[in-house]
């Protein structure tokens, strides 16, 4: 047993004062809780956690390496918007967007490497926000109805998803149970 773990109850550290209640079951000495599930020194980081982790560190650095291309660099005055050449004053206003997704991908990214327990709604925020939003422009105002239902609906499967891994699914919700631990040094 590590250091590190404490009673969810009382905050009492676990190191020495843990009987055994039978097999599987721990009781807390100083309180008498019965300790189930994973302490913070137990929990680890889910894999799919990490991937993301790792995509929005690039997806960050990525998007300060294209920014500061199009800032920067001079010469770029070869920019497309909708298909016709553009000013560069007219390619970052319709680039803003863009930008603002890279710049919440690194906390993001920073969150998800620290363990903070905010990285997780802006996770779902970050993929959820755009998905629906892209539903409020222009283009989507003239579509077919049975286009926009269609598109809802795979819509609704992503968020979900995303919603069921983050809030529900065992491994990630014991995750952050024990983040929300306090940790002991």
């Amino acid at each position: 047993m590590s250091s590190g773990e404490v009673c969810r109850r009382c905050g009492a550290p676990l190191e020495n004062q843990v009987e055994h209640q039978g097999p599987g079951q721990r009781v807390c000495s100083a309180c008498g809780a019965t300790l189930a599930g994973e302490t913070r020194a137990e929990a680890g980081r889910p894999p799919l956690l990490i991937l993301f982790m790792v995509f929005f560190a690039f997806f960050a650095l990525f998007g300060a390496i294209i920014t500061l291309i199009t800032w920067v660099i001079p010469g770029n005055e070869g920019y497309l918007v909708d298909n016709q050449l553009a000013t560069k004053s007219d390619f970052i206003v319709k680039m803003i967007p863009s930008m603002f997704r890279f710049l919440v991908a690194a906390p993001i990214a920073y969150g998800l490497w620290k363990e903070r327990a905010w990285a997780r709604p802006m996770l779902l925020a970050f993929f959820g926000v755009p998905e629906l939003g892209k539903y409020l422009l222009p283009g989507w105002r003239d579509a077919p109805p049975g286009v926009i239902l269609s598109r809802l609906a795979i819509s609704g499967i992503v968020i979900g998803l995303l919603g069921w891994y983050l809030y529900r699914k065992q491994n990630v919700v014991h995750y952050y149970k024990a983040l929300s631990l306090p940790k002991i040094k």
